[in-house]
């Protein structure tokens, strides 16, 4: 994504997505077919499905309908709060939690 930390793919002065430095027009071609049909369901589908319109029935978001995670796997929700445990805990330290 452009403006990302991550971005892995340049555009060249021109405007051309560069993702290799061989056969480069092959790979981008590609790419951009698969995400041109791919958006056309994309923000349709998958943002629906994330609330709620998916088999289960469940917002995969917390606190986002009626039905939704209440226990999410992620550290920064399984820590105990700052009030409670004030001192630092490090990457390592939250495994007891």
């Amino acid at each position: 994504m452009p403006g990302s930390s991550s971005q892995q793919i340049e555009p060249t002065p021109g405007g051309l997505l560069f993702t290799r430095d061989r056969s480069n027009l092959q790979y981008v071609t590609t790419a951009i077919t698969v995400l041109f049909h791919y958006s056309k369901i994309l923000t349709q589908a998958q943002v629906d499905y994330i609330l709620g319109n998916n088999p289960m029935k469940m917002s995969y978001m917390v606190g986002y309908g009626n039905k939704y995670p209440t226990q999410p796997y992620h550290r920064g929700s399984s820590l105990p709060s700052i009030k409670s445990k004030p001192e630092k805990i490090d990457c390592n330290g939250g495994i007891s939690y």
